[in-house]
């Protein structure tokens, strides 16, 4: 068992990409696969042609919008079509580097969740939570359903913002190199799904607390690392976002979707159930949102591990739990809250403004 372990631990990565096949098989298919979201490839073959043209970075595309063309790139997340448009100067076409993309995002995610979970278990748990983390049901659908080009790109990000912020606040003389990295994956975050990042920077100062509470480090100089190196990242990513910002008042946008519609209920999170139609008002959606058996009984199971585990754990051991376990709640919370808006939102058709029938069960 032990060499086996040992064995698997001098190449991670291998493994991960192996065990990630599965999950990637139905992107080798001829053509595009049929997600959603397919406008993705118009938006890179926009790209494409905008920097043979020699604007860099991309800004203003000129064939959208029915020919009169429009400031894409001042306002969409780059960084994806950054990466896609390097496979396709490589020479696949425009569809295969998006595949492709899409592809390397569920290995390189599962490899920096290993890296992350390697601080605090071994090899064989290690790899299993990057597993779960490249078969959580929701990334399937993002891939296969939504085809949310930037929240799959993102995803290789999360673990390793959380990694290089737990590096800062241990002993090491690399520490200046994980304040780089932490800026770098900060940026590339930022610039793979804005609204992902702001979502998820809240939980990242929430870890940056607990970590802070729990270590006998200098509490102060690790808080002025960590904040140095998300500045860091922001900086990086400034000419993206500053002027999405003060641009977006220059704009007139509406949308025919009211976010309160779309809410799931807590019943969808917990219902096994995979289907490839839209997020529709009410619980009547083909889309899943199904939060995996794997994913719920790990959420039990750890936490009664917890409470009736009878060593008491030390300080640094409970770090990944307690944040764990509060984003958990939270993200509950916030889900809980939408769903009772949603329920009193009547289903109405957009144009007869009828009623709409749920489906037969």
């Amino acid at each position: 068992m032990l060499k086996a372990e040992k064995l698997l631990g001098k190449y991670p990565l291998l493994i991960i990409l192996l065990l990630s096949i599965p999950a990637i098989l139905a992107l080798l298919v001829p053509g595009f696969y049929g997600a959603s979201d397919d406008l993705h490839i118009a938006w890179l073959q926009q790209m494409d042609k905008v920097i043979r043209e020699g604007q860099i970075p991309p800004r203003f595309v000129p064939d959208l919008s029915y020919g009169f063309g429009y400031p894409l790139f001042n306002f969409v997340f780059p960084l994806p079509f950054y990466i896609a448009e390097v496979f396709h100067l490589l020479g696949f076409s425009l569809v295969d580097s998006i595949k492709i993309l899409f592809g390397l995002s569920l290995p390189l995610s599962g490899y920096f969740m290993y890296k992350l979970l390697k601080e605090y278990a071994g090899v064989l748990l290690s790899l299993a939570g990057a597993v779960v983390y490249i078969y959580t049901p929701y990334r399937s659908t993002d891939i296969y359903v939504r085809g949310a080009i930037g929240e799959i790109v993102a995803f290789v990000f999360l673990p390793l913002i959380i990694l290089a912020v737990l590096k800062i606040t241990q002993k090491s003389k690399r520490g200046k190199c994980w304040v780089g990295i932490l800026g770098l994956s900060t940026a590339a975050l930022v610039m793979s799904h804005n609204i992902m990042a702001y979502m998820f920077f809240p939980f990242v100062l929430l870890f940056v607390v607990v970590k802070l509470f729990s270590s006998h480090s200098p509490r102060l100089q690790i808080f002025l690392k960590i904040l140095a190196g998300l500045i860091l990242g922001l900086l990086i990513s400034v000419y993206f976002w500053l002027p999405a910002i003060v641009e977006s008042s220059l704009l007139k946008y509406d949308t025919i979707f009211n976010f309160k519609d779309h809410f799931p209920t807590i019943k969808q999170l917990i219902t096994p159930y995979f289907g490839y139609g839209a997020s529709v008002a009410g619980p009547y959606d083909g889309m899943s949102f199904f939060m995996g058996t794997v994913n719920l009984s790990l959420i039990i199971v750890g936490i009664l591990v917890l409470l009736i585990h009878r060593k008491k754990p030390k300080n640094e051991q409970l770090v990944i739990p307690i944040w764990a376990f509060l984003v958990f709640a939270t993200s509950v919370f916030l889900i809980g809250s939408g769903e009772k808006k949603s329920k009193s939102t009547e289903i109405r058709c957009p144009i007869c403004k009828a009623k709409a029938v749920p489906p037969a069960k």
